[in-house]
């Protein structure tokens, strides 16, 4: 492993996304720097994936549903720490 002040994020999935928050005040080259200088590895997997099609009908409702549970949710813990935190409609409605 290498050394050297980062943080090592291990992906539980074949998927994932990574966010950075930098400040900027005054020191946005030091900034274009870090955010150059992020490195990932992997990606050479061969997971392969169904996709379910829906009916419109079933469709509509799981979105009347979704919207619907929106005005619920918790942002603070709607992303949850790892798989099966957070519900299915709780997911669904944090990616609206």
């Amino acid at each position: 492993m290498p050394t050297g002040d980062f943080h090592v994020v291990v992906l539980e999935t074949d998927q994932g996304l990574a966010l950075t928050r930098m400040v900027v005040v005054g020191n946005e080259d030091e900034v274009t720097w870090l955010g150059q200088s992020i490195r990932m590895q992997g990606g050479d997997g061969n997971m392969g994936r169904n996709v379910q099609r829906f009916s419109p009908a079933i469709e509509k409702a799981a979105l009347a549903i979704i919207t619907a549970s929106i005005t619920y949710l918790q942002p603070d813990i709607a992303f949850g720490q790892k798989s099966g935190d957070v519900g299915y409609i709780t997911a669904a409605g944090r990616a609206i």
